[in-house]
């Protein structure tokens, strides 16, 4: 029996800049995370007054800069500011920093090693600055209050120069006045690697105009978690249906993501909706999509979740990728789905979608791939990962559960393409109708070109 969906009301009042939200007269923080974001009678400064300006996270090969891992900071005040007791994170890891004066509209540049910086005359900081991991991490910086005053997520793969990405050459910010990370950051283009300590190489006016969205979300128990593709900075009205006795929780180390809890269990059998109002990004960009709706997610089962579509050859400006639709009318939690292949019968190179608890929508399409293709803004939810590995004119794909079981099988050859497809390279082969079964030949053809 079909469980009846029914829509209900709540609101919540948000003000916040995502470093702390009220709650009431109350502010929690997020458990575990270990920052108290009880606000002092101390001088507080605002999100992005100090911003991280440049970032060389693998420094070999060495171009002509020292063998040396950095960080560099910016003070975009025309004020002095001690960053005494500030915080640094990088990734997990933490450090407490000194007294240490950063002047106004000038530099500071961290590392373990500052003997090269101190040679040049430059700002700079002695300290054990944890390790940057070379592909992927993010930085975090709190004030002293424990407010986050900035956030950069990292991840090389965002920035396609190959020969840059190997080693030697810094990530520096492009415009310190725009405040978003995204498409602002890119490899340095000095002749030495980087530019520590001065303006950076590919500095710029950037104007950004795209507002933020909402990349994915997570319900656990009696909490939703929702995360943003940015740091958000403002939130205005948040309202939630229906009307369940909740806390709302901010994480300076997530400022791209705010949680609601609810103090009532949710309902399995029922449909909740959300609607941020005046949500902007720090350069006030307005919160694209601001409504949608989410449930308790369930385990998938027998075809809950199909393939749909499937690139096994692309052409070199390509990518492999298959295309997943959920076709029911259900939430369904994508941690539960792994990807499988299935040799002589054997099914090998199991590997899950994400570990992490996310939601796949009712009716919606994922899209699994090696490399963000370009047509990205087609999909619900897209997942990188290199374990792909399609073989090119035969194969099979299995889609399972978390006990094993098989949601879907596909196997695949060059001869379900359409007849008129002479060269098969770089054809996606798609499914006609979702309910018509998987393996029957007939029931698949080639994409439209």
């Amino acid at each position: 029996m079909k469980c009846k969906i029914v829509p209900i009301i709540v609101m919540v009042i948000l003000l916040c800049d995502c470093s702390s939200i009220c709650v009431g007269q109350q502010k929690r923080e997020k458990s575990g995370s270990g920052i108290n974001a009880r606000k002092t009678l101390k001088e507080t400064f605002k999100a992005t007054d100090i911003v991280f300006n440049e970032l060389l996270a693998d420094p070999l090969p060495a171009v002509d800069l020292p063998e040396v891992e950095y960080i560099e900071l910016y003070n975009r005040m025309d004020q002095d500011v001690n960053l005494k007791n500030w915080m640094l994170y990088v990734g997990s890891k933490s450090v407490l920093l000194p007294s240490i004066v950063i002047k106004g509209n000038s530099f500071l540049i961290l590392a373990k090693n500052t003997t090269y910086f101190e040679a040049l005359g430059l700002n700079c900081l002695k300290l054990s600055l944890p390790t940057i991991a070379n592909t992927s991490t993010q930085l975090v910086l709190l004030d002293d209050t424990k407010n986050c005053i900035d956030w950069m997520p990292f991840n090389n793969s965002d920035y396609p120069d190959s020969f840059k990405s190997d080693g030697g050459w810094s990530l520096e910010r492009i415009d310190v006045h725009c405040l978003s990370y995204e498409d602002n950051w890119n490899w340095s283009e000095s002749i030495t690697g980087g530019s520590p300590g001065q303006m950076n190489s590919i500095s710029e006016s950037q104007i950004d105009m795209n507002g933020p969205h909402i990349t994915s979300f997570e319900v656990v128990n009696q909490l939703i978690k929702i995360f943003f593709n940015e740091r958000i900075a403002y939130l205005g009205q948040t309202l939630v249906f229906p009307n369940l006795s909740h806390e709302i929780i901010s994480d300076p180390l997530q400022p791209n993501a705010i949680s609601i809890e609810f103090t009532e269990g949710l309902d399995s059998n029922k449909t909740y909706q959300i609607l941020n109002q005046h949500i902007q990004d720090l350069n006030k960009n307005q919160l694209i999509n601001a409504s949608f709706q989410f449930s308790l997610p369930k385990s998938p089962t027998w075809q809950d979740i199909i393939i749909n579509e499937l690139m096994p050859d692309p052409n070199a400006d390509q990518t492999e990728y298959i295309e997943l639709y959920n076709r029911t009318n259900r939430f369904l939690d994508i941690s539960k789905v792994n990807i499988g292949k299935k040799t002589r019968g054997i099914i090998q190179s199991i590997y899950p979608i994400s570990s992490l608890p996310q939601l796949m929508r009712p009716n919606s399409y994922l899209l699994i791939c090696e490399n963000l293709p370009d047509t990205v803004m087609y999909f619900d939810q897209i997942y990188e990962t290199s374990k792909l590995q399609l073989t090119n004119d035969s194969g099979t794909v299995v889609v399972l559960n978390e006990n094993g079981q098989i949601i879907d099988e596909l196997s695949y050859q060059a001869t379900m393409h359409a007849p008129q497809i002479k060269i098969e390279k770089g054809v996606a082969l798609e499914r006609i109708n979702p309910d018509a079964p998987t393996n029957n030949a007939s029931n698949w053809t080639s994409a439209a070109q």
